[in-house]
């Protein structure tokens, strides 16, 4: 045992992964689900989904630890929108939209830095950290304004348990507190605020609600997966589930853990603890598992891509503290190996089910009992896109 789990619903979801795992039962839905292909094709439905989805609800944009120091910024595009997020001198992140108020130029190219100012790369305007227009290049020859009115446009964003949320509105109808719905409490029981970014890799893939059902479908591990994971990991196709409104909590109900129902509670590794996924809707996940002497997790950030059938996935992965020596080696090959799980494996498999959904010559899917969490996964789609601003706050209530 290295640490005690003291987390009350990490301590009950261990508890029942464990029973579970000794009765070789799993999570079932109550029935078959049968869905439209139209759901993964359709333009009307797939720009629906972008604006009702993804530019109304947080975002998870960044890893807190991919901007650990004051200055450390990070700019990106989400869902073709280029956002700037910054750790200012106070230690807060603030995010803003990546557009000089002048003529709308960047002001930070893509990447990762550390800075106290950003000059727009067309003609020099200069802003702080706090998104302040600190000086107009030639002032006097451009003339006045007031700088004050012309500060960068800043977009709703939180840190919450290691990772920062972006809403790509900033009259956002929904709070991230009230949209988190607790999950945030839970995820804090990894401690990721103060892990070491190791690298990003982006990968592209099928249309993203293909992509994100791979996160938590354990039905598919030890057929896929084969060649990676079985000769790892020994995955189950097995699953459980517990759901904090949209977001998921998923472990595999491995009957190996049968025998910690004979350990006292306090003696539980907290690596075992922490297993499996955390799925943060709509685009996010968490992936944890103890290689070496040393935790690490992968964060899977899935967004739409420019038609309905491609998606960008960005793999994050960090780690408890910097690796060395045996523990980085074996953190790299974990990294390699889910990097050519992701991209060698799943994504050929799925764009594979994407090429044959554009046929039209498909009409419907399944997903089975024991595909809880894809069921609650695309009923929360359903739902959010069905619901208008006025009402979205009243989803996401306990």
């Amino acid at each position: 045992m290295t640490e005690m789990i003291v987390e009350d619903r990490f301590a009950q979801i261990m508890r029942s992964t464990v029973a579970h795992a000794s009765n070789g039962t799993c999570d079932l839905a109550d029935e078959i689900v049968e869905l439209p292909v139209a759901i993964y094709t359709d333009h009307a439905r797939w720009e629906r989904e972008r604006e009702r989805i993804f530019r109304r609800l947080p975002l998870m944009a960044a890893a807190s630890c991919e901007l650990p120091e004051p200055g450390d910024y990070k700019a990106m595009d989400l869902v073709e929108v280029p956002v700037l997020i910054v750790r200012g001198s106070d230690g807060t992140v603030r995010a803003y939209l990546n557009s000089c108020k002048h003529r709308g130029a960047q002001v930070a190219t893509p990447g990762r830095g550390n800075a106290k100012r950003f000059t727009c790369l067309y003609h020099g305007w200069t802003y702080g950290q706090k998104g302040e227009l600190l000086a107009v290049a030639a002032a006097a020859d451009f003339g006045d304004v007031d700088k004050k009115c012309l500060a960068l446009t800043e977009l709703p964003c939180a840190e919450r348990a290691g990772m920062i949320f972006v809403t790509l509105n900033k009259e956002a109808k929904v709070d991230i507190d009230q949209y988190l719905m607790g999950f945030d409490k839970h995820v804090e029981g990894l401690n990721m605020k103060d892990w070491h970014f190791m690298r990003n890799t982006p990968i592209p893939g099928p249309n993203w609600k293909l992509a994100m059902e791979g996160t938590f479908d354990y039905y598919h591990l030890p057929v896929l997966h084969k060649a990676t994971f079985v000769p790892l990991l020994s995955p189950g196709h097995r699953a459980l589930y517990w759901d904090f409104g949209p977001h998921l909590r998923s472990t595999n109900p491995d009957g190996r853990l049968s025998f910690l129902s004979d350990i006292p509670e306090e003696d539980w590794p907290l690596d075992k603890a922490l297993a499996g996924g955390f799925t943060l809707f709509p685009c996010a996940t968490v992936t944890t598992l103890k290689r070496g002497n040393m935790i690490g997790a992968l964060i899977m950030q899935i967004l739409p891509g420019l038609t309905p059938g491609t998606s960008i996935t960005n793999q994050t992965f960090i780690t408890q503290s910097e690796p060395c020596g045996e523990d980085l080696a074996a953190i790299n090959h974990w990294i390699d190996l889910n990097l050519i799980a992701v991209r060698d494996e799943d994504y050929v498999a799925s764009t594979s089910q994407q090429k044959v959904m554009d046929t039209g010559m498909l009409e419907t899917v399944r997903f089975g009992r024991n595909e809880r969490g894809s069921q609650v996964f695309h009923k929360w789609v359903q739902d959010i896109i069905d619901t208008d601003d006025h009402a979205l706050p009243n989803l996401f209530k306990y």
